[in-house]
C-alpha cells in the first residue's frame, strides 16, 4: 500500500494494521437506500438508510443543505458518479455557496483548473494527475504539476514530463509557463516551487530587492537541479517563459532515490555575516547554500557552495550519525533563526562564517509511535506561528511517523530565559479533527501538511491551513464518498483542510463545501492566497495523491471566497 511516491510500497506493514479486528467490506458503495423520497420539499435524494429521520441527512433536515454523511442517492434510480475513473467529472458550475455541518465559514467555491473531457480553466492543452504546488509571484499565480501514475507513466510511453502553469488574472485561464526546458525533461516531478527575495548581495550590501521564482527537481545520482524563471524573457515557445536551470549539488556517488529530493527552498539572512543566503535541501547530506552575486552569469545569478553545510548530530539519534536518517522535508525561519527537519529530528543552523547545523530536537526520544517510515515522512510542514505566551514565535509541525499516522500537530516553543527550543507539546491530531467533521470514528491512516501550513483568512478567522488525506474503513465505507478502494479500506474522496485558529481551536472545511465537488479530490497538497486585488481574501487549493493507483486527469485547483 503505497503511501507516497518515492519509495517502495508499505504493503507489508499497512494492511495487517487494517486487519486487526476491522470488518471488511467488499462493496465501497452505500447500501441499498430506502425507496422513499427525502421529506424535505425540493430535495431529490432518497431517505437516509440508517439515520431514521426520513430525510437524506441531518443537515438537509435542519438547513436544507447536504452534510458529509449524506448518501446522495437520487430518488428515481440515478447513480452517483464514480470516482477516479480516469475521467474528471464536471465540477459544479456556476459557483455554489455552502455552509457545512461543523464548518464555521460561509464560502463560495468554484473550480479554477480541472482537467479531462470536462476541463475548466485551461487556456492551453494540458493534463496532470497531481497538483504539487501553488505559488504567488510578482502579482501572478503559478502551479506545478506531475503525471505520476498517468497512463503514459504506467506504460512508460508518451509524455509524462512535469510542467508549470501560470494564471495572470482572477478571471483568466491557466497557460503553460514551463515544460521540457533544460534537464527538467528528465525529471518525474518538480519537488518544490518557491518565490524568494534577496535584499542583500554576496558581500552583505543592500540591493534593490530581487525576486526570483524557483523550481527544484532531482535527477538521482546526477544530482539536484534548480530552475529560475527569467521574468523578462518570453522567447520560449508558445506561452512559455524562459527558465534557466543549474545543478546545485553536482554528481552523487549513489542514487539516493527519493532520499535526495529537494523539498524546500528559502532565503535566510545570516545573523553573523549579514549576507542573504539561499538554502535548498540536498537529501540525507543536509542543505546546500548559495548567495546572490549581481556580477555572476549563473542561473539566477546565484553562486552555490561546493559542498553541503556541516552538521553536528551528536544530540539526536544515537549520537553517532554522519548524515540525516532520511530525506529532509521542511525549512523554516523562526525568530530570525533557521531550522530544518528530517525524520524525527529538528536541526538549527548556527550562523557565521563557518556554519554548522546542530540537532536540537528528537521526537522519537519523547514519543513511542513505532519505527519511522520515510515514505510517510516524519516531521512535515514546519511553520512559524505566534507563541501562545505572546512573545515571539513558535514552530508548528505535523508528526507523520508511519502507516499508523494520525497526523499529530505538535508545537515547539522557546524557553524565555535560554531562548532555546524546548520539547514539543501536542495540540491535536488531524485524524481527531476529521472524525468530528465527518461524524465517524472509523478513520485511520492520515497524512497531512504536504508542504506547509499557510497563514490565511477563512471567513472571519485568521488561521493556518493544513491539507490532508485520510483512510476510511468499517462502517465509514458505507457513509463517505470514496476513492482508491480496497476490500477493507479506501481513501475519503473529499478535499479536507484543517484550519488552526490557535492552539486550542481547530475546525475542518471541505473543498466545494459539504459533500465536495463531484470530483475525487482525495488530498489537499497545496494552497496560496490570491495575489489578485480584484478577489480579496480568496484562497486557491490544489492537490490529489495517486497513492500508486493508476490515475488520469485527477489533478485539480479550486478556489474559495468569503460569502
Amino acid at each position: 500500500f503505497f503511501l507516497s511516491h518515492e519509495k517502495p510500497s508499505l504493503l507489508g506493514g499497512f494492511l495487517p494494521f487494517f486487519a486487526m479486528g476491522w470488518c471488511a467490506s467488499k462493496n465501497r458503495s452505500p447500501a441499498s437506500p430506502a425507496s422513499q423520497k427525502c421529506l424535505r420539499e425540493g430535495c431529490s435524494y432518497k431517505q437516509h438508510t440508517s439515520q431514521g429521520h426520513g430525510f437524506c441527512c441531518n443537515l438537509c433536515k435542519m438547513q436544507g443543505d447536504h452534510g458529509p454523511l449524506c448518501e446522495r442517492q437520487h430518488h428515481g434510480g440515478a447513480k452517483p458518479a464514480a470516482v477516479n475513473s480516469g475521467e474528471a467529472p464536471k465540477p459544479q458550475v456556476p459557483p455554489v455557496t455552502k455552509v457545512a455541518y461543523g464548518e464555521r465559514a460561509s464560502l463560495k467555491w468554484e473550480p479554477s483548473l480541472v482537467f479531462g473531457p470536462n476541463a475548466v480553466g485551461a487556456g492551453t492543452p494540458m493534463t496532470a494527475t497531481e497538483t504539487m504546488h501553488i505559488e504567488a509571484h510578482k502579482g501572478q499565480l503559478f502551479a506545478s504539476f506531475g503525471k505520476w501514475m498517468s497512463p503514459e507513466f504506467v506504460k512508460k510511453q508518451g509524455d509524462y514530463k512535469p510542467f508549470i502553469s501560470k494564471l495572470a488574472s482572477a478571471g483568466g485561464q491557466w497557460v503553460l509557463d514551463m515544460c521540457d526546458q533544460g534537464l527538467s525533461k528528465h525529471a518525474l516531478r518538480l519537488t518544490c516551487l518557491k518565490s524568494i527575495t534577496f535584499s542583500r548581495d554576496c558581500e552583505g550590501k543592500d540591493i534593490t530587492p530581487v525576486q526570483l521564482l524557483t523550481a527544484c527537481y532531482s535527477l538521482g545520482k546526477h544530482g539536484n537541479c534548480m530552475m529560475f524563471r527569467v521574468d523578462d524573457d518570453d522567447r520560449a515557445p508558445g506561452t512559455q517563459q524562459k527558465w534557466q536551470d543549474c545543478n546545485y549539488t553536482g554528481q552523487r556517488k549513489t542514487d539516493n532515490g527519493g532520499s535526495g529530493t529537494a523539498r524546500a527552498v528559502l532565503v535566510h539572512r545570516d545573523a553573523q555575516t549579514g549576507v542573504d543566503r539561499i538554502f535548498a535541501l540536498e537529501g540525507m547530506l543536509g542543505v546546500m547554500s548559495g548567495v546572490y552575486d549581481p556580477r555572476s552569469g549563473a542561473a539566477g545569478r546565484v553562486t552555490w557552495d561546493k559542498a553541503p553545510e556541516k552538521m553536528d548530530l551528536s544530540s539526536v539519534g544515537n549520537g553517532k550519525a554522519k548524515q540525516l536518517p532520511f530525506r529532509p522535508l521542511s525549512l523554516v525561519v523562526c525568530n530570525g533563526r533557521l531550522f530544518m527537519s528530517s525524520a524525527s529530528w529538528i536541526l538549527e543552523r548556527q550562523d557565521g562564517p563557518t556554519p554548522v547545523w546542530k540537532g536540537v530536537i528528537d521526537i522519537s526520544k519523547i514519543r513511542n509511535d513505532g519505527t519511522l517510515a520515510e515514505e510517510v515522512g516524519g516531521i512535515r510542514g514546519m511553520t512559524a506561528v505566534q507563541s501562545p505566551a505572546g512573545n515571539g514565535s513558535s514552530i508548528l509541525f505535523c508528526w507523520n511517523p508511519n502507516s499508523t499516522s494520525k497526523s499529530w500537530i505538535l508545537r515547539c516553543d522557546f524557553d524565555e530565559k535560554t531562548k532555546q527550543l524546548v520539547q514539543p507539546v501536542e495540540e491535536t491530531s488531524i485524524n481527531a479533527e476529521a472524525k468530528k467533521y465527518l461524524q465517524t470514528e472509523e478513520l485511520a491512516y492520515t497524512l497531512a501538511a504536504y508542504n506547509n501550513m499557510l497563514p490565511s483568512q477563512v471567513g472571519k478567522h485568521q488561521c493556518n491551513l493544513i491539507g490532508f488525506e485520510i483512510v476510511a474503513h468499517g462502517g465509514a465505507l458505507k457513509k463517505l464518498q470514496l476513492d482508491q478502494p480496497k476490500k477493507t479500506h479506501a481513501y475519503w474522496a473529499g478535499g479536507g483542510i484543517a484550519c488552526r485558529v490557535n492552539e486550542k481551536d481547530y475546525f475542518v472545511i471541505e473543498v466545494g463545501g459539504a459533500g465536495g465537488t463531484g470530483q475525487a479530490l482525495t488530498a489537499v497538497r497545496c494552497f496560496a492566497n490570491s495575489p489578485f486585488p480584484e478577489e480579496p481574501k480568496t484562497i486557491y487549493f490544489g492537490g490529489y495523491d495517486c497513492n500508486s493507483f493508476p490515475s488520469n486527469h485527477t489533478a485539480w485547483i479550486w478556489k474559495c471566497t468569503p460569502n
